[in-house]
């Protein structure tokens, strides 16, 4: 990591360039920041959008943090392993990552967050069910983890472009920070959290499933009012 970090740097560095030429000598001020930071937090619509992607964070770290309980303890498997399946599970964020913006034009941003907080509870189920009355193995926790992570790689690009249109264009910066922040925030705790108290897999099913359907109900929430709002523009 600190080589990769160093790496980085020095493309930023030498590679990029400033793209923002006219800048604001108010930025670093600190009245300005908060107030910037007042008019999100009293943003709903930007707060929903927010708590969408710290849900899915929550269902994501706290997976990734108990899987090598799961795979290297429980099941027996070496590093490598542990290495590939993790590597392997990362095609579900390449796949989103490739579809997303394609359907986003077609579907709408928050149909795809439904869609998508809905994969990442039908991943808990699956985790729970199959480890709950079946028997444990490596499938039953790999295949529910993939199709959790295949729901938030749906959610996390399309919550930040949410979160983001419902804001003023004068703090699009002071935005992304609270929402990066929150997102993170998010998986701190939901990843203390499971470390901690869960240590089944059946449990982490659960666990799983509160995140999905929290994210669920959010922004249903949010489709309800766009479409009140739809039909009173129509009306009027």
């Amino acid at each position: 990591l600190l080589y990769l970090g160093i790496f980085f740097l020095l493309v930023v560095i030498f590679l990029f360039k400033e793209t923002q030429h006219q800048k604001n000598l108010m930025a670093m001020k600190l009245k300005p920041m908060i107030n910037n930071y007042y008019n999100l937090l009293t943003n709903k619509m930007y707060l929903n959008y927010c708590l969408v992607s710290t849900f899915s964070y929550g269902a994501l770290f706290s997976v990734y943090a108990l899987s090598p309980l799961f795979i290297l303890q429980k099941f027996g498997f070496g590093l490598l392993t542990f290495g590939v399946l993790i590597a392997l599970n990362s095609i579900a964020i390449i796949l989103t990552a490739l579809i997303i913006p394609r359907l986003s034009k077609r579907v709408g941003l928050d149909r795809i967050l439904l869609v998508g907080a809905s994969i990442i509870s039908l991943g808990g189920m699956s985790m729970w069910l199959s480890n709950q009355f079946l028997i444990n193995s490596i499938y039953t926790f790999m295949i529910p983890m993939f199709v959790t992570t295949l729901g938030v790689g749906m959610i996390r690009p399309t919550a930040s472009g949410g979160a983001m249109s419902v804001i003023p264009s004068s703090i699009a910066g002071s935005a992304a920070a609270g929402f990066s922040f929150t997102s993170f925030i998010g998986g701190a705790f939901s990843t203390l959290f499971a470390a901690v108290f869960i240590h089944q897999i059946n449990t982490l099913g659960i666990f799983i499933i509160v995140f999905g359907l929290s994210a669920c109900m959010i922004i249903a929430k949010v489709l309800i009012k766009n479409i009140n709002n739809a039909d009173l523009t129509l009306l009027t």
